[in-house]
Parts: C-alpha cells; structure tokens; sequence
C-alpha cells in the first residue's frame, strides 16, 4: 500500500499505529521498532511525523 487509506483522517490514533506497522514500520528486532522504512513515499513520512507529534 502507497498511499494514505482514504479514511486516515476519521481513523483513530490506534488504527493509524497498526496501519503503519502493518505496511510501513522497520523493525530491528522483534517488537523494536527502527522507524519508517527508506523507500516510504513523502506522504507516508509526513502523515508518520504529524502521527508521532501525536502521540
């Protein structure tokens, strides 16, 4: 998935946190998680950074 699901915006902090591990988290190890992985597209990395500011 490249793109932002339409309903981003009416989902809720959690959905949006398993939306990302499901198609986008980089994980280290199990259950560490690294960050986004280098080939997200730039909405992705600007939807991650509001998320994370979110949080």
């Amino acid at each position: 998935m490249n793109t932002l699901p339409l309903q981003w915006e009416t989902m809720s902090h959690d959905e949006q946190s398993l939306w990302f591990a499901r198609y986008w988290l980089n994980y280290i190890a199990d259950g560490e998680v690294k960050g986004l992985r280098e080939d997200a597209p730039e909405e992705i990395k600007k939807a991650y950074e509001a998320w994370l500011k979110a949080s």
